[in-house]
């Protein structure tokens, strides 16, 4: 079972349900009571099983695969890569005539 270790702060300054946020997660059960022991009066940790998330959230592990690109998009793309060889092989061309000027 793979388990991490939400590390939460409290800030005593902050009134209502933001007074505690989560400030790391870690996956060891001993950095984890380090962070607490640091300052037990602010500091907290739970425990969260990874195999009790659904695989059906979309959730990394079970990616959502991206769309395929439009013609449009794919014809933009040619364009830029064609544009882009073409000025460096002008500046190729500019480099190897200033060398042979030397």
């Amino acid at each position: 079972m793979s388990v991490v270790y939400v590390l939460f702060e409290y800030d005593p300054s902050v009134t209502g349900p933001k007074k505690e946020h989560p400030v790391a997660v870690v996956s060891n059960e001993a950095v984890a009571e380090q962070f607490y022991q640091h300052d037990p009066k602010n500091r907290d940790w739970i425990p969260f099983n990874l195999d009790e998330v659904p695989e059906q959230t979309g959730v990394p592990g079970n990616p959502i695969p991206p769309a395929p690109p439009s013609m449009d998009e794919i014809e933009a793309t040619r364009k830029r890569v064609e544009e882009t060889t073409q000025s460096m092989q002008q500046f190729l061309e500019q480099m190897k005539n200033r060398r042979n000027r030397k």
